[in-house]
């Protein structure tokens, strides 16, 4: 029974193609769900018939007035500083500020590139008294998943991720949420992305030492499993290639030079079980995974074709057949978009330059600028 459990999507100012597909899949695979959109995207004939079909529920919010709550009770006096962390944030506030109109419900925020396989273990959210979110690296969590078990609870952590994001206005929310729970320890739930017994596997060199495995390992036997946050979907589909100038490929060999995985991926055995579930295996038999981040935002992952190509995929990925993309739609409007805002040569220059040579510029800017 999940009736006292909504899924809550949350999609500002755009409304891609796969966010719709996404929410259409979830309740294609799990029609007794609730389902909530929250947007601020208003005239979209796709969305009413979301709602007109019963798919989901949509909420329009006035993210205006939620900047000017949250501007107000920081006491921010620069409108520019303030935006650039609320920006980042709006969506998890919203979340929390949802709880206010369902006190009654339990809320899981699932992000719009993340599908959800059908093992996905609504009945262990039911039973947890936590909030909930998992690990993205040693310093950064993620908001890929966030789950809230009660009004009450949603309060207090809105006013300690307040708190967090008011003292250091720069945070964004993979930091803030890494602060957040540094604040409240005990009271959260850190969604396993690992398995104990994969602790041969940890990057001890991306600061991942035997703590911090523990805490992306702990609750895996509470769920039975493990989701995937981030590097997964990396490793098997490929990076987001807005960041890349429209270049994705999988098996990308940096997300481990970044902190991004905890473990070494290439090392691990992927598995697709006859009902579609993505699998591993571990010294003590096949694990499963109830979730994958898709990056790349394809969309066949979003559509009823999407066993076949995790099937595919894992077959490649198993014979060390790395597949690059480039995707031209993608690249001319990342240069549109950092022409606007004035930030194309800085963009250009961040992709010519070693790593090394632009972290001296940033030294340098940082110190004398």
């Amino acid at each position: 029974m999940i009736s006292d459990l909504e899924i809550v999507f949350i999609e500002l100012n755009r409304m891609p193609k796969y966010s719709l597909m996404n929410i259409e899949r979830t309740k294609r695979m799990f029609p007794d769900l609730s389902i909530t959109l929250l947007t601020n995207v208003t005239g979209n004939s796709s969305v009413e018939l979301l709602e007109q079909e019963g798919i989901c529920k949509v909420e329009f919010v006035d993210l205006d007035a939620t900047r000017v709550h949250l501007m107000s009770s920081s006491n921010k006096v620069s409108n520019s500083d303030s935006l650039f962390w609320i920006s980042t944030l709006e969506r998890v506030f919203l979340l929390f500020d949802w709880h206010e109109k369902k006190p009654d419900s339990k809320l899981l925020h699932v992000e719009s590139d993340v599908i959800l396989f059908p093992n996905f273990p609504w009945n262990t959210f039911r039973e947890l008294d936590r909030v909930a979110w998992g690990r993205y690296s040693a310093t950064h969590d993620v908001a890929a998943l966030v789950f809230s078990p009660n009004l009450d609870i949603s309060r207090g952590v809105k006013q300690t991720l307040l708190d967090v994001v008011t003292a250091e206005p720069t945070l964004t929310d993979m930091t803030a949420l890494s602060r957040v729970k540094q604040s409240i320890k005990e009271e959260l739930c850190v969604l396993p992305s690992a398995l104990p017994e994969l602790i041969d596997l940890m990057r001890i060199e991306q600061n991942c030492d035997v703590q911090n495995f523990k805490q992306i390992s702990q609750e895996a036997s509470f769920f039975d499993g493990v989701f995937d946050l981030g590097a997964v979907g990396m490793w098997l589909d490929g990076i987001d290639p807005k960041h890349y100038l429209g270049k994705s490929s999988n098996m990308p060999r940096n997300i481990y030079g970044k902190g991004e995985s905890f473990i070494d991926l290439s090392k691990v055995k992927f598995s697709v079980k006859k009902n579609g579930q993505l699998a591993i295996a571990t010294p003590n038999g096949v694990r499963e995974l109830f979730c994958l981040h898709i990056h790349s935002k394809r969309l066949v992952w979003f559509s009823k074709e999407w066993e076949g190509e995790l099937r595919a995929i894992v077959e490649s990925v198993n014979r060390g057949i790395v597949s690059n993309r480039f995707y031209v739609l993608v690249f001319i409007q990342v240069l549109i978009e950092n022409f606007k805002q004035k930030t194309l040569l800085r963009l250009l220059l961040r992709r010519i330059l070693p790593n090394k040579v632009w972290q001296i510029i940033s030294l340098w800017k940082s110190k004398f600028l």
